[in-house]
């Protein structure tokens, strides 16, 4: 006669095997090369018959791809559709917000999100640092093009037949003595911006006032979202090199959590 099951044994015997398949996940997504089933039994401590049982489970979902030829496990295509599906849903402010918060708080400045439209870009959200400009600067209005830090990365993230005729139609109007105001100038401005990775707008728009943008993708390496950090210029200047990594860290690790496939990140020049 078969003895009846205990339900908090299997309740244990259930959360320690969904337990172990997310630390094979988390294994194998973070692992720069598909690893053999030696290593992960290894990294994990658990026995080679129990990593094989659940690699071959996760290969059956398609969570797990195997190379035959290498006896080697990578992360599957289901499991990059399973993340793109979330993403998606989740949109890109609400995993951008504990970024640019934590930003925020380590450089004490203030930090944007930035979303881009189809006639421009505009910020869609906001977080004050300690020492905040309180600038009025309101959510949801298209940003200057050839004068903020988004303006001009949102134009250097355009494909080329899209940026001539854009540029070809932008009135570019003088807002301080450090304005762009000539179309050759931005041309250049935006040549550096792809060379660089980055956008700056040093008192072009705001006298005393620079800012750093950055681009955010996601998992179709779609240029989603920017992200800029706002600055006094005698602080900007002292903290440059600074304030550059940062943006660039936080964009990047933002862009991670998209599940952007983009493997060449700026980088301080």
């Amino acid at each position: 006669m078969k003895r009846p099951t205990d339900p908090k044994t299997e309740t244990v015997a259930a959360i320690r095997t969904v337990a172990r398949v997310t630390a094979v996940l988390d294994l194998l997504a973070e692992s720069a090369s598909p690893m053999r089933l030696t290593d992960v039994a290894r990294e994990l401590d658990l026995p080679p018959a129990s990593a094989h049982s659940l690699l071959h489970r996760l290969v059956q979902l398609g969570y797990v791809e195997p190379d035959v030829s290498q006896r080697r496990y990578q992360i599957g295509s289901a499991l990059v559709r399973l993340a793109v599906r979330i993403t998606d849903r989740l949109g890109v402010e609400r995993i951008a917000r504990p970024f640019i918060e934590d930003l925020a708080r380590r450089t004490r400045e203030d930090v944007y999100l930035a979303t881009p439209q189809r006639d421009g870009i505009t910020y869609t959200a906001k977080v004050e640092g300690s020492e905040s400009l309180r600038l009025n600067i309101r959510l949801g209005v298209l940003r200057p093009l050839h004068s903020t830090s988004v303006g001009k990365l949102y134009l250097a993230m355009l494909p080329d037949d899209e940026l001539e005729p854009r540029l070809c139609a932008l009135t570019l109007d003088k807002r301080t003595t450090a304005t762009i105001t000539q179309a050759s100038d931005l041309r250049r401005a935006i040549d550096e911006i792809r060379a660089q990775g980055y956008a700056l707008s040093e008192q072009e728009t705001v006298e005393g006032i620079c800012a750093i943008a950055i681009p955010i993708t996601d998992a179709h390496d779609r240029f989603v979202a920017a992200l800029s950090i706002s600055v006094p210029v005698r602080r900007f200047y002292e903290r440059r090199a600074e304030f550059v990594a940062e943006g660039i860290a936080t964009a990047n690790a933002i862009s991670d959590s998209l599940g952007s496939p983009r493997l060449a990140k700026p980088s301080v020049a």
